[in-house]
């Protein structure tokens, strides 16, 4: 109930509006559960070896989703994957990808 007080509240950027209606829309909704239930349908007959892969998978997915969340709430800096120390940005010789000039 706060969280949805707070989204009425809260500015909406009009350059993902349409990442927002993705995710929001119930076409999203119905694709992910005839995901979910193909992967039930699959674990089923998969044999005890693949389901702990799957969900290992699962897990590290899980993860990835946290990270990505909580480095937007902290404004974390991420490194500069592929790009040789010192060729971004300013030449500073930080190897963080930021923002600004």
């Amino acid at each position: 109930e706060d969280l949805n007080l707070q989204q009425a509240s809260s500015p909406r950027l009009a350059q993902f509006d349409a990442w927002i209606d993705m995710y929001a829309g119930e076409d999203f909704a119905n694709e992910v559960h005839d995901f979910i239930r193909m992967t039930d349908v699959a674990a089923q007959s998969a044999s005890e070896e693949i389901r702990a892969c799957m969900k290992e998978h699962f897990l590290m997915s899980v993860k990835l989703e946290h990270m990505f969340w909580d480095q937007a709430a902290n404004l974390m800096e991420w490194p500069a994957i592929g790009v040789t120390v010192g060729e971004q940005n300013n030449n500073d010789g930080d190897d963080t990808i930021k923002d600004e000039p």
